[in-house]
């Protein structure tokens, strides 16, 4: 770390934060190392928190990174710390607090306080879903999946094409379109459900997917036998954690700790390392892993590779980690594989799907110096994800746009806040002038994951706060207009973390970046990067 200077009572900004979390994240990455060989003697032992770079589940070095610049009393840019998660928060105050810096509110004291109780909550319950999985799963295999379901058994897999998806409440079946556009266009085809979202219990989403009959879980390829060894596993990695924890990493004991209200998830991900192997035998034409470095995507490409390793033989099947989204070096690390989640089979068999060609050379120039090699394919053109349906639609001058500014989030709730906090008060922001800002109607575009309630309680916090009473904004709904037109009906198009950036950049319109969070910056890729269009609030 000798080219950051940690000094005491240093104001840190967003980029000196930056370093240091690099710094911190090399630091465990090399540490994985000295375990290599025991990862691929046993790789389900990957889906510990030793080897989750998911910042938003279990990586470690984030909190390490403020922890430490709040144990060395060091004060945060405002910027930076209204950007902070609140666990991130929790971690810096705390920190300041046993370096006798700082006393702890009364309010801060409740809310860790009402954080404890939350903590044995979400644990409890977390343990309810795991018992109600494996009830699930031992009836189903043992009484209904040879009866119910006798035409989803393994000849309807051989020479198909396999998709995994994430099962959302409120899409249940149209889940697989919002993943893969062209689905129902193929001729041989079937889904696998790996992951169950906005539901409260997994148990009660591996239920609603079970009885979609072209949908896949976990349940249609296990063994009675994979059930024990499941759990079995599961003990195991708790155990290798216990044992490998570092006392001296807040970031690792914070993780450990929170895994216990995981222990659902992480089940549910070694039903999915097995029944991934046991899909392999059945051998599907090729396999379409939906890939965000996170837990269940992590389970489904150990146990592809696995299998290969395993077999020690080629076996005629295209496997491929699908990038859904724009990729670019400048969004969150985990999304750039590491020289050791290469080597260990977290990506599967290192066989990259990109949506368009800029995204493919991007990750190909990072990866440039790392080994093992790489492959990297651009998606079918009606697999694109962002292809412009519109294409139609003439582009509409800057004067003639009827919103003045709309504000493109992404999956992070808190990056609203942040968003209005930064562009408003940006000592530099002569792009998009504040006033005119503040005193025009703001209209907002929101992920599929972030609800109205979510979205209303941050831009209500940020009226509050700067005393703007008579900000007035509206939602777009998502129904009615494509994203291609909310940017075409916008002057100024703002973004975060979302990989939108990229469309609105192309389609000439002026864009603010915004950065949000000290891990990452907007996802503009490199050849975008210096367009005149963009201003930059990094």
């Amino acid at each position: 770390m000798k080219d950051i200077d940690i000094d005491k009572k240093t104001e840190v900004s967003f980029e000196y934060a930056n370093k240091l979390f690099l710094k911190l994240s090399r630091l465990f990455e090399i540490r994985k190392f000295s375990k290599l060989s025991l990862y691929k003697r046993k790789p389900f032992l990957l889906l510990s928190y030793l080897c989750d770079r998911d910042v938003y589940f279990l990586e470690a070095s984030n909190l390490d990174t403020v922890f430490l610049l709040g144990r060395l009393e060091n004060n945060l840019s405002n910027e930076l710390f209204s950007s902070l998660s609140k666990k991130q928060r929790f971690t810096y105050l705390f920190s300041r607090f046993i370096s006798n810096s700082r006393r702890l509110k009364f309010t801060e004291i409740s809310h860790l306080v009402f954080n404890g109780f939350k903590f044995i909550l979400k644990t409890f319950l977390s343990i309810i879903d795991t018992l109600l999985l494996l009830i699930i799963a031992f009836l189903y295999i043992l009484l209904l999946r040879n009866t119910n379901n006798s035409n989803k058994r393994e000849t309807s897999i051989l020479n198909k094409e396999l998709y995994t998806i994430y099962f959302w409440k409120n899409k249940k079946r149209k889940s697989i379109e919002y993943y893969y556009p062209d689905y129902q266009k193929r001729e041989s085809k079937v889904a696998f459900a790996t992951t169950f979202y906005q539901y409260r219990f997994n148990s009660i989403g591996l239920l609603s997917a079970i009885k979609y009959k072209d949908i896949f879980t976990a349940l249609d390829f296990l063994s009675i036998g994979d059930i024990f060894r499941s759990i079995h596993n599961l003990l195991s990695i708790y155990i290798f954690e216990l044992n490998s924890y570092s006392k001296k990493s807040f970031g690792s004991l914070y993780s450990l700790l929170n895994s216990y209200k995981h222990i659902n998830l992480r089940l549910l991900s070694l039903f999915n390392y097995y029944s991934s192997c046991k899909a392999c035998k059945l051998k599907p034409s090729k396999i379409f892993i939906w890939h965000e470095n996170q837990l269940n995507n992590r389970a489904i490409s150990i146990g592809v590779n696995k299998f290969y390793t395993d077999s020690c033989a080629h076996i005629p099947m295209e496997i491929y980690s699908y990038f859904g989204s724009y990729y670019s070096s400048n969004s969150l690390k985990q999304f750039t594989p590491t020289q050791f989640e290469l080597l260990t089979g977290i990506w599967g068999l290192n066989n990259f799907l990109h949506q368009d060609n800029n995204s493919l050379l991007e990750m190909k120039n990072a990866l440039a110096n790392t080994q093992p090699l790489c492959q990297y394919t651009v998606v079918r053109r009606s697999l694109n994800r962002h292809s412009q349906r519109d294409s139609k639609h003439t582009i509409i001058p800057n004067d003639k746009k009827v919103r003045y500014a709309t504000i493109f989030s992404h999956i992070d709730p808190n990056e609203i806040y942040i968003i209005l906090f930064r562009t408003c008060f940006h000592s530099n922001n002569n792009f998009c002038q504040k006033e005119e800002f503040l005193n025009r109607p703001i209209y907002f575009r929101l992920h599929p994951t972030i609800n109205r309630k979510q979205a209303i309680h941050q831009i209500e916090i940020f009226k509050r706060e700067f005393n703007f009473d008579l900000l007035k904004y509206y939602f777009i709904d998502n129904n009615l207009e494509n994203i291609k037109e909310s940017i075409q009906l916008t002057r100024y198009c703002i973004f975060g973390n979302s990989s939108y950036i990229n469309m609105a950049v192309k389609s000439g319109s002026k864009v603010i970046a915004v950065r949000t969070s000290f891990l990452y910056k907007p996802q503009l890729h490199n050849v975008n990067s210096e367009d005149s269009n963009i201003f930059k609030i990094y």
